[in-house]
């Protein structure tokens, strides 16, 4: 069985449409159309049931155990090759969000303490999006400036330092008075 059977098999599910899905592969339309047929031989069963008065197709019930399982099985795939790349790869993918980098490398001022750095590629972005990159799995690692401590069940965290967050405003502003304030 082809993977990519799978993948056009799941989007033909999403898009509805052989055109598109073949649009969005850059393959021709029997392309698709030969990667179902090669599933249905594959499984032995007929996976889609084509309605040609209405140029349409619903799912027959093994057809609706497959995307059950596509489901399942292509995020693991490709999890499974950002995973291998990463080990192959010569240096580390890591997040650093712009205020935690400057406070970073101004602790960091002696030469010989970047060394380290040459092994890694950063990231530079805000802490949701690294934290979106990194469940995601795009990301080998990252720092993060958080309110709250995380609590995701795939990722494991380190509190690397404790820091308190100044907000400057105008004299004239109207939480200038206010002893301090909550993120709520």
């Amino acid at each position: 069985m082809n993977l990519k059977d799978l993948q056009y098999f799941y989007d033909l599910c999403q898009l509805q449409s052989y055109t598109e899905v073949a649009k969005q592969h850059k393959v021709s339309q029997p392309s698709i159309s030969y990667a179902i047929k090669r599933l249905e031989e594959y499984f032995n069963c007929k996976l889609i049931h084509h309605d040609p008065s209405h140029r349409s197709f619903k799912l027959t019930p093994q057809g609706q155990i497959l995307l059950k399982h596509t489901e399942l099985i292509l995020p693991e795939v490709i999890s499974t090759r950002k995973e291998i790349n990463r080990s192959l790869a010569q240096y580390s993918t890591v997040g650093f969000p712009p205020i935690i980098i400057q406070y970073l490398f101004a602790a960091l001022n002696e030469k010989d303490k970047f060394d380290f750095l040459k092994k890694i590629r950063p990231i530079r972005g805000g802490s949701v999006e690294l934290l979106n990159l990194l469940l995601k799995g795009d990301l080998n690692a990252s720092l993060l400036g958080l309110i709250e401590p995380l609590n995701y069940p795939s990722i494991e965290t380190h509190e690397l330092f404790h820091k308190e967050l100044y907000v400057v405003l105008s004299k004239n502003h109207p939480f200038a008075t206010v002893p301090s304030l909550a993120f709520e």
